[in-house]
């Protein structure tokens, strides 16, 4: 099991990586990398693996589905701050407060 975890891990981490290399030449292609479901295909396959089947990964999605609108609400808030000359960690923490807000108002309506 923990060997399991460790090359779960490290396989992942060679994606994130490889990203992160990227971005020193090409970051608008890193950028549109990182947007892809990889970490969501990864993860879909784990649970696969592991055995896990239609509930788990049903209910697994629907997570990812219900997440990627307040990662946009993150991003766009981000992007808005540093467009607006914002240092980069205000950005960040601006963004992570939106988030958060959205976050509690999905959790208060019982969406997930």
């Amino acid at each position: 099991m923990i060997m399991s975890l460790l090359v779960k891990s490290a396989l992942s981490g060679v994606i994130v990586l490889a990203i992160l290399l990227l971005a020193r030449s090409n970051p608008r292609l890193a950028g549109w990398l990182t947007a892809m479901p990889l970490i969501t295909a990864i993860s879909l396959g784990w649970l696969w693996l592991d055995g896990n089947r239609s509930p788990v990964l049903t209910t697994y999605l629907t997570g990812v589905l219900i997440g990627v609108g307040q990662t946009a609400l993150l991003l766009g808030t981000v992007l808005l701050r540093v467009k607006a000359g914002a240092s980069l960690s205000d950005a960040l923490l601006t963004g992570a407060a939106v988030w958060a807000v959205a976050s509690f108002v999905i959790y208060q309506a019982k969406i997930i």
